[in-house]
């Protein structure tokens, strides 16, 4: 311990840390079962790295954030009631908050070190997001409140090893299916738990189903017969076709195909599957038999030997093993499942699986079968008179040649197709990994959205301006051109007033001519004026409504003088008719012109 110095100062009863003169050199400091209700003096231990201190009646722990060398806490059984004061303690790697009172996993945003988190025995109701912790191993956190097991496949590293799960409130076993993301899980617990509660099932296959990962189940090693189990229900049952709320519905149906049963009262179906590991096995031992080479074999032998492809005889020898003891083992049919990615094989699992059958190279059909036990050693070989001439020999080996170059041509082909296939498959992952899981590009896409919108929304109120002030010029123009209307109209009321009988008829009409040669230079005056003023708007200017001169019918004999007509879109006012009445009636002559 002279490397590590060691202070102990358990169970004497201390309610205050004491200080020490040696405090700065100290690198664990022991002082669980006492009676300390806070850590006093402890941020004079400023080298230390491990510090105990359960056992004690503590109820906050802020006073551990100066201790930032800090790689192990245990503050189990006390009566903590939040994490506080880990932002500094970027260096810890293990934690236990044990036997606590906290209700909520928070404030570890900065301890991304962090290798071990026991927060089992708390008020934990449900798990918030640790999916920062990327080198987090083993999370406990049975004995706790939790209900539900919502956006774990979010929130948990996929990089987790152990997770406990037992005596909480989990009411739906489908709630395993938020597990699923959790590639490297090998240990879960679940028992305990109301969903589990009297139960007549075997649950562990469906566990196995949604994490195939998994070799540990509530403290048992999940067995081959289970993992068989596991993966027919992920390929042809229906184990990944319940969702969270039909638990009853799922416990019917893992109580029809996976019951409690003992090896003597085994079902036909596990039956059958124990049948299928035996005959893998007799496999197996047949196939290590005929591989293994015999240095008194004749020349016959030796040519069938050379008949198969020699690093397929290599790949096969190394996949078996070399004593008896082990071919009593079975192989981890999940691990080889078409449906599944490839696992790493278990500590509890240790032979290999089955090598396929498909990559054996063909052979002649004269030649006799490798995996006959005892091959009749005088079978004659086509085309070979003198097994010991090399003249004899060298057809054979040609012909032999012949059919590796064809396996060859043809497994390149086939190597071919499926690597395109695999370029394919790995651009549309990357892509869709891309667009939907990484967070950087996400926020880019969203931002250059929002960028587009700006600018989409300053385009329409830039056009909202200009239209509005091209609507309020037209609407001044409309009312120039009614007051400019109107007082004609005015002048035209005067002119009749002052008109006289007949004999002045001739006057009236080149009175009116006139009139309407004004109207008509005034209607050229406010075009021009409306090109100089507003050159942009002259197409909209064009569709409003021009000023349209005063048509005033004249008769060729000019006899109704008085009878002039007005036009139909100017409303004549109760004033304007009772002056016409009245200078009707007592006729005047206009002596002024417009």
């Amino acid at each position: 311990m002279s490397d590590i110095p060691l202070l102990d100062l358990s169970s004497q009863e201390l309610r205050k840390l004491p200080k020490n003169e040696n405090s700065h050199i100290i690198k664990v400091l022991d002082v669980r079962k006492n009676c300390l209700q806070k850590l006093e003096n402890v941020e004079y231990f400023t080298e230390l790295n491990e510090l105990i201190a359960s056992h004690n009646q503590m109820m906050r722990m802020y006073t551990v954030a100066k201790l930032t060398k800090l790689v192990k806490l245990d503050l189990s059984n006390n009566h903590l009631i939040s994490i506080e004061g880990l932002r500094d303690l970027i260096n810890l790697s293990w934690l236990n908050l044990s036997n606590n009172k906290i209700k909520i996993i928070e404030h570890l945003s900065n301890n991304v070190n962090l290798v071990h988190i026991d927060l089992s025995f708390n008020s934990i109701s449900y798990i918030n997001n640790l999916s920062h912790l990327l080198k987090l191993e083993k999370l406990f956190l049975h004995s706790n409140h939790i209900c539900h097991l919502t956006n774990c496949q979010h929130f948990l590293p996929i990089n987790l090893l152990t997770l406990t799960l037992a005596n909480n409130n989990l009411n739906d076993l489908n709630e395993i299916s938020q597990l699923c993301r959790l590639g490297s899980l090998r240990e879960i617990t679940l028992n305990g738990n109301s969903c589990l509660e009297g139960y007549t099932f075997n649950y562990r296959p469906f566990v196995v189903n949604w994490c195939p990962s998994v070799k540990i189940v509530d403290g048992y090693a999940v067995d081959d017969i289970e993992n068989l189990k596991a993966e027919w229900l992920y390929s042809q049952g229906q184990g990944r076709k319940f969702h969270t709320g039909q638990h009853e519905a799922l416990v019917r149906y893992l109580t029809e195909t996976c019951p409690l049963t003992s090896h003597a009262l085994e079902t036909e179906q596990e039956r059958k599957l124990r049948l299928v590991l035996s005959k893998a096995q007799q496999y197996r031992e047949q196939l290590h038999r005929t591989s293994t080479p015999n240095i008194k074999e004749s020349g016959q032998e030796s040519l069938m030997t050379r008949s198969l492809d020699p690093s397929v005889l290599k790949s096969t020898t190394q996949r078996l093993s070399t004593g008896s003891e082990s071919c009593q083992g079975t192989p981890s049919s999940m691990s080889r499942s078409v449906h599944l990615p490839v696992t790493e094989v278990s500590c509890f699992v240790q032979s290999p699986p089955l090598p396929a059958a498909s990559t054996m190279l063909p052979i002649l059909d004269s030649l006799p079968s490798p995996l006959t036990p005892s091959a009749p050693k005088s079978r004659p070989i086509i085309g070979v008179q003198t097994p010991a001439g090399e003249e004899s020999r060298a057809p054979t080996m040609e012909k032999l040649q012949m059919i590796k170059n064809k396996a060859s041509q043809m497994n390149g082909i086939e190597n071919k197709d499926l690597h395109q296939s695999a370029i394919v498959i790995q651009k549309m992952w990357r892509g869709y990994h891309t667009r939907n899981l990484n967070k950087n590009v996400s926020n880019i896409y969203q931002h250059v959205q929002m960028l587009r919108f700006n600018q989409y929304i300053k385009q329409m109120s830039k056009d909202l301006v200009d239209t509005k002030s091209t609507l309020e010029k037209e609407h001044k123009l409309v009312v120039l051109q009614m007051q400019a209307i109107n007082e004609l109209w005015k002048k035209v009321n005067t002119m009749d007033n002052r008109l006289g009988t007949d004999n002045n008829g001739d006057s009236k009409c080149v009175t009116c001519s006139s009139l309407d040669t004004k109207v008509q230079q005034l209607q050229e005056s406010m075009n021009h004026v409306l090109r100089c003023v507003s050159p942009s708007s002259q197409s909209v200017a064009e569709t409003q409504t021009d000023i349209t001169a005063v048509q005033t019918p004249v008769e060729e004999n000019c006899s109704n003088v008085n009878a002039i007509t007005r036009p139909n879109f100017l409303p004549l006012s109760k004033s304007c008719m009772n002056q016409v009445v009245k200078t009707s009636n007592v006729p005047t002559a206009m002596s002024s012109d417009i």
